[in-house]
């Protein structure tokens, strides 16, 4: 089967966390995205990912027969603010 982004039969993804571990985890996300660790855990402080990032973590669920839910994506284009506790990632 071609994967298709948002195939209706592929399993929703609906948290944030799923689809970090749907991926492998957080350093597993951030080499496959090519983003630091630290970057993934400023994400994961907010539960959303950055809309840049939509279409190389759709294409990476696809593989798997996933999809995210378009609700963990910020679309637009800033960063969300550094996280202070670092708990988050430990």
């Amino acid at each position: 089967m071609q994967a298709v982004l948002g195939d209706p039969d592929f399993t929703l993804l609906s948290s944030f966390e799923d689809v970090i571990d749907a991926l492998g985890g957080i350093t597993a996300v951030s080499v496959r995205l090519g983003r630091s660790r630290t970057a993934v855990c400023n994400w994961r402080a907010d539960g959303l990912f950055p809309s840049s990032q939509y279409r190389k973590i759709q294409k990476a669920l696809a593989k798997l027969e996933l999809t995210a839910s378009l609700n963990l994506f910020t679309f637009e284009d800033e960063e969300p603010e550094p996280v202070r506790d670092r708990t988050l990632c430990a």
